[in-house]
This record gives structure tokens, sequence and C-alpha cells, in this order.
């Protein structure tokens, strides 16, 4: 930008402590000469051009993007008596290299009227560029006219006015002794909009400067191999202009059904719908791209160059880590080719999610089931999820009476009906089961691998803890054999209720009497109501 005494005094302020180093070349001014592609510099997202730098080639453009700039931004008037004459060719051809456009006045106001016209003339000339209401416009603040003790009005009256022309995208520049003089408030606007100007003797990307703003203009004599001239380069922090990469550095990508090939030149065509991981993005005009992209597959090759307009995203991986999922009923093979014919309906864990382009999937899983062994190459296609255990740990259940056996072959015959409490669950594929339970019952004995089919829910008990209840009148015996005969029709109070299958009980009750005997063992169809 048309750099004022204001803006140069910081950058003497700034040379005369660091007046030693000597491996830099530096302006009249005292700004350091930059050059393109050195190692260790901050980030050159933004370069802004005036009449100054005349008329810039598509070519040239291109060049600046190869080095990281996403952004031109155009001077386009000052006061409300000048036009860039080259505007309407800078924007032409930077657009055509692929770069975003901003555009900036250079003010002169000096109260809320005066900023007002220059904002309306400034705003005519973009609409008659045809500028996008979305274009950043800026509010260049650095002339000596402009400070007086109400610039804060002024800007703040100018951005309203850009505003109210329609243009939303606003911004204002200044160099930071000039807010630190005028006491500038970027409080019409905020402090991520604001773009600052402060030049370092030694610009290094281990100390970037303002970063509590929206953009940092760190150098304006910065060259570009094959370019001509110099230019002004800022670092865009918040984004305020510059075009992000779509696709960032570890993303799971695939290649489009309808890419042809790389930004050099190789064919594509053979790798499309192939799914890989992001290793790197570069700013790259081509075509409608901004952008390429190092795409690295799951078999170790890359693709290099890959335009953005060639890359699509994926449906995140339907199945997580620690999932429980089955083996398809229709699956044929892994994507190695390994058959899972003998595997269907296998019930097992999610160990692992790799991106891997197979038939309709863009996803393969390695799968471990319960005996240990894995199915490593599984196409999501071919995985299906199973319901959640029908019976939790510690749920009281009971052996189905149509039971044969447990999964490993166990004998239930003589266990149906019997009723205990769920000690674990575990994903296992039997019949019509996707499920495995460790069933105790009251007597310590255990039945570790039931089937879910081979379980029944029992109600709950009839009679709680604390209920007055009494001995039925034809109750013969506990279930551990001992006489109830000659407690008919005794009333006493429920201690305890565990499950225990007796006749027609799934639960037996601990009943103490008024006199302290207790009948421990009762079952649940010899209490009635009191």
């Amino acid at each position: 930008m048309k750099k004022s005494s204001i803006i140069a005094g910081v950058i003497v302020t700034i040379a005369t402590a660091l007046s030693l180093k000597s491996n830099l070349v530096y302006a009249a001014d005292g700004i350091p000469a930059i050059t393109a592609g050195t190692s260790g510099l901050p980030r050159m997202d933004v370069v802004d051009v005036s009449s100054n730098n005349g008329n810039i080639s598509v070519a040239s453009f291109q060049k600046m993007h190869q080095y990281g700039v996403g952004a031109v931004i155009v001077k386009l008037t000052e006061a409300t008596s000048y036009r860039n004459p080259y505007a309407a060719t800078q924007i032409a051809n930077a657009k055509a290299a692929g770069l975003r456009i901003g555009a900036y006045h250079y003010s002169w106001y000096t109260s809320q009227s005066s900023a007002q016209s220059e904002a309306k003339y400034f705003t005519d000339y973009a609409k008659s560029l045809k500028l996008a209401s979305d274009t950043l416009m800026v509010d260049d603040l650095e002339d000596t006219y402009t400070m007086t003790n109400n610039v804060t009005n002024n800007a703040r009256a100018f951005n309203t006015q850009v505003k109210a022309t329609g243009f939303s995208n606003t911004s204002t520049y200044t160099g930071l002794y000039y807010k630190n003089t005028t006491g500038l408030n970027f409080s019409y606007i905020g402090n991520a909009r604001a773009w600052i100007a402060q030049y370092p003797f030694a610009p290094s990307s281990n100390s970037l400067w303002n970063t509590t703003y929206g953009m940092w203009q760190w150098n304006s004599n910065t060259s570009f191999p094959g370019v001509s001239g110099t230019f002004d380069v800022s670092i865009d922090y918040t984004n305020l202009i510059t075009q992000v990469a779509k696709y960032k550095v570890g993303d799971v990508v695939k290649i489009a059904s309808n890419a042809w090939s790389e930004t050099n030149g190789y064919t594509l065509v053979n790798r499309r719908n192939w799914v890989g991981t992001v290793v790197s993005a570069k700013p790259k005009a081509y075509s409608n791209s901004a952008w390429e992209y190092d795409i690295q597959y799951p078999n170790g090759v890359h693709s290099v160059h890959v335009a953005e307009q060639d890359v699509t995203t994926i449906a995140a991986a339907k199945y997580s880590v620690g999932q429980t999922v089955k083996i398809a009923s229709n699956a044929w093979s892994e994507t190695n080719g390994y058959t899972l014919v003998n595997r269907r309906n296998w019930v097992g864990t999610v160990v692992s999610a790799k991106p891997k382009a197979y038939a309709s999937s863009a996803w393969e899983y390695d799968i471990q089931y319960p005996n240990g062994v894995h199915s490593v190459h599984v196409a999501e296609q071919d995985v299906t999820t199973i319901a959640a255990a029908k019976y939790s740990v510690g749920q009281t259940v009971k052996i189905a009476s149509n039971a044969w056996s447990e999964t490993n072959g166990y004998t239930l015959v003589n266990r149906r009906n019997w009723v205990g409490t769920v000690v674990s669950a575990k994903p296992k594929a039997y019949a019509s089961s996707a499920w495995e339970y460790d069933i105790q019952y009251p007597n310590g004995v255990h039945s570790v691998h039931v089937a879910e089919q081979d379980v029944t829910t029992i109600a709950a008990a009839k009679y709680s803890v604390g209920q007055t209840v009494k001995i039925a009148s034809n109750a013969w015996s506990e279930t551990n054999g001992y006489t109830l005969v000659n407690r008919r029709n005794w009333v006493g109070t429920v201690v305890s209720a565990k499950p225990k299958a007796y006749a027609s009980s799934a639960w037996e009750y601990d009943i103490q009497y008024p006199n302290g005997v207790h009948s421990v063992h009762v079952a649940e169809q010899d209490v009635t109501k009191k």
C-alpha cells in the first residue's frame, strides 16, 4: 500500500535496534528486501497492489501463487478524486490465476461526512468493476490527514457507509504506530477484522507479530522470482480473504469418479474412486482449483499433484473401534481375496478401520472374533450391526423351557427353567443369537455360554422387602424341603427376595414371623397377601 511518513517511522525505529543485521539488503526507508521462497519466513498469504505495480500478468500472479499467495487486494480509489487505472486488469488477471480478490481505498477523510463521501466513491467504483458483494473492502488509514481526535468515529462512519451499499465484508488497515498514536479503536469491526502493518528487520515464522489481529502486513519490499517489481506481503491469521484449502493433512478423501489427470499431467483415470489420506496441501492454480494435494493410498502409492476439483469427501467410517458387529449373511470375501463365506454371521469386535475403496465401500475393518481369530480386511459393505444385548449384567433371567445346549455343546436340558443372574454378556453368533451369557444360579453353579435364544425374562418379584404376607393355606414345603404345613396361614414380613426356580415360582422369600422365627426359602407360589 501507499506508505506515508507515519509507517516509515515505525521502520526506522526498529531499524535502529537491529542495524547490525548484515545478511539482508534494505531499501532507503530501512525495510529489508525479502525474496519469496526463502526458508523461515512468515507465510505470504496476501499481496496488495496499486497503480505503482502497473499491469501484472496472469503468469506473474501464478508464480506468486506458487509461493503461497492466495489473495490479492487491489487499490481502487483515493480520497474522492482518484481511481486506479490498472484495477480492472489487475483484478481480472489475479482471478485468472486462481487468486481471491479484495479491494482497498486510501483514505483522506477528516470528518464523518467526508468519510461517508469517500466510502461511496470507493463502492461506486467497486460496483462498476462488478466486484461481488462479499469482496473484502478495506479502509486504508495511514495518511497524516486522517489523524484527528475523531478518527475512530470517522472510520466507523466509513465502514457503515460501505456496508450500506451492499458490501458486508469490511476491514481497516493501518500501522501499529498510527493506531497507538491516534487511539484508533477497532470496536466497530473487531480486532479479528483489523489489518496491521509493522515490519521487523528479521522476519521469522518463529516470531509472528500482531497475532491478535486479522492480518499482519510484515514486509513491503518482497520480490517473487520471475516477477517484476516488489510487493507488500501479509499473513492472514483469520482467513479474512485467503482461500483456505478444502481438505487438510490427515483427511481421508477419494479421487473423483470423473478425474482425468494430476496437475503435472499424470493420469488419474486408473485411480478414480481410490481412497487415501491427504499428506500435504499446496497452492496451485489449475482449472477451477487453487490447491493441489499429495494423497497417499493404503498400498503406499501416492498421487502427488491432485487438483482440488478432483478430490471428494467420503462418509465417515460407519463402524467404530470397539463396536460389536456381524459379518453379513451375503459376504463373499475380504478386500484381499480371503473368503468370508465360512464366517457369515460371525460376530466380532472392530479392532481398526482403514480407508479402502472396494465395490460400494470406502472403509475396511479388522474384526476380531471371540475365539481370537481375525478377519483383517472386511469391506464396510460386508459388515452389519447387531442388536444390543437383550439382557444386562446383574439382570435376573431364566433358562428357556426348550433350551438344549450352551454354544460350547454343554447340555442345558437339566437346567431348563433354572433362574439365575447374568454375570457377563459377550458377542457370539449361535443360531438366531448374537450374544451369549454367563449365568450364575443361586447355588453358585454357572452356565457360561448360554445363547440369547435360550434365555427368557422372569416377572419381577411379586412381594417386596418389608411387605407383610401370609403363608398359603395349601403350602407344603420350602424350596430346600423344609415343611411349611405347620406354618400355614402364619403372617410375617418379607426380609429378602431371591431368584429361585421352583414349580411355578421364580422367586423365593425369607419371611420372618413376629416370634422371630424365619422361613428362609418360601417359594412365591406359597405366599399370599395378608
